[in-house]
């Protein structure tokens, strides 16, 4: 009996965690570790990149341990796998998180925050979905630009 009892707890802790996963809406937000800067380093370097990028800062939030660039939002192209997307746009937000202090200057974690939302039908609210195979590569694209500038470890020899 203690065992059938056992049995039947673990199968409905397991269904309650399933339908809990399920039933969550995903976030708007993807955040992607992209490195490390000095903040004399990495204040030229982050508008320079979001303007290639074709990205316009919209605001720069500064506090001495934390500066934060949020670009205005733009459209995205929808992609293939969108099944029943008609419009799709993406918003950045890079942070400097001051890590530790060094003699050549502070150590700042460098952060990428991608907010992309969408729309079904033109007059439907802007709203998340769960990312796509395609949606993944095509932000690869982005991640990868910031983190060959701030990955490498090589810009903190000089």
């Amino acid at each position: 009996m203690r065992l059938r009892t056992g049995i039947l707890l673990a199968a409905a802790a397991l269904l309650c965690g399933c339908l809990g996963k399920s039933t969550s809406s995903p976030s708007p937000v993807t955040r992607y570790e992209i490195g490390t800067a000095r903040e004399s380093q990495f204040m030229p370097e982050v508008p320079r990149l979001l303007s290639r990028l074709s990205f316009v800062v919209q605001r720069t939030d500064e506090t001495p341990s934390l500066i934060r660039w949020v670009t205005q939002t733009r459209r995205r192209p929808v992609l293939d796998d969108e099944t029943g997307v008609q419009e799709a746009e993406l918003n950045l937000v890079i942070v400097a998180r001051k890590g530790r202090s060094s003699p050549r200057g502070d150590i700042f974690n460098m952060e990428l925050q991608v907010e992309s939302l969408v729309r079904i039908h033109p007059d439907s609210a802007w709203t998340a979905v769960r990312p796509t195979p395609m949606y993944n590569r095509y932000m690869d694209r982005f991640v990868q630009e910031f983190r060959t500038i701030f990955d490498t470890g090589e810009h903190l020899l000089r």
